[in-house]
């Protein structure tokens, strides 16, 4: 039956699934500032590890002064927040865009051959000239979270921000490791490519990944004044050969002994 002119439908009895959407939607009102502003707030919990690793979270040092029951209670909601985020998909890694780094880093694959000369395949947004460049807006964002990601270790952590050589090189270690199936993921779509587009070429011997840094200018100076860019070694996959159950497929640099190893998928370093 069509309503009068000014007529108002009788309110419809509430439903367990509004009732549940309307928790849902006061939950989520609340669980976006809190679980962004809780990152700022020490807290004692555990980092998460593995392929979408990258929490925010800022760390109560070790032997650091506890407030208790607040470090608690700090503790429990940072906790809450981040499992959920995980749980729904809806972690921020982005920091309110926050905290820039004070360089910019590239991954670039190298395909190696015993009888030929090795091919360097630059990563798509890696500039010729870091000074003066620009890019049209294109649809190739998720392209780009993928192959920074690679890398992204070298870009928020040198070594200079670390309290010691173990810490840094435990936890460089420790990220490329995480990215384990990621990494070899995108270092066989880098290098099936290429040899697609190169049939007459053999299975390579080794492909490895290299993080290319570009140091910032200093504070106050030109542009134009750049400090050097720089290599460093990422991993080294072997195509040929076979994966070891139980290990990380690929060989893992070093950056303090300068030299690639091969690890176990878990366990301490």
């Amino acid at each position: 039956m069509a309503l009068s002119t000014g007529e108002l439908p009788t309110d419809a009895p509430a439903t367990w699934r509004g009732r549940l959407l309307g928790l849902f939607v006061c939950w989520q009102l609340i669980a976006f500032p809190v679980g962004s502003y809780v990152k700022l707030v020490p807290a004692r919990i555990s980092m998460p590890a593995g392929e979408i690793n990258g929490d925010l979270q800022i760390q109560l040092n070790s032997g650091a002064p506890a407030s208790e029951p607040y470090q608690s209670a700090v503790d429990a909601t940072a906790w809450t927040f981040a499992r959920w985020s995980e749980l729904t998909g809806q972690s921020q890694y982005w920091a309110l865009f926050s905290s820039f780094s004070n360089r910019a880093c590239f991954p670039v694959v190298e395909l190696a051959w015993p009888d030929r000369p090795p091919v360097r395949l630059s990563c798509y947004f890696e500039p010729a000239d870091p000074t003066h460049y620009f890019y049209l807006p294109e649809p190739k964002c998720r392209l780009f979270n993928y192959e920074y990601r690679t890398v992204v270790f070298h870009l928020t952590g040198p070594p200079e921000d670390f309290p010691s050589p173990a810490e840094y090189r435990k936890q460089c270690i420790q990220s490329v490791r995480d990215r384990h199936q990621s990494t070899l993921a995108y270092l066989r779509w880098k290098s099936g490519r290429y040899l697609r587009d190169h049939p007459d070429l053999p299975t390579p011997a080794s492909v490895t990944l290299i993080a290319h840094v570009f140091p910032n200018p200093a504070p106050g100076q030109s542009k134009n004044i750049r400090p050097p860019a720089f290599e460093i070694p990422v991993a080294r996959w072997s195509p040929d050969r076979p994966a070891e159950p139980g290990m990380v497929p690929f060989e893992i640099w070093d950056p303090v002994e300068s030299r690639y190893l091969r690890l176990p998928i878990g366990g301490d370093l």
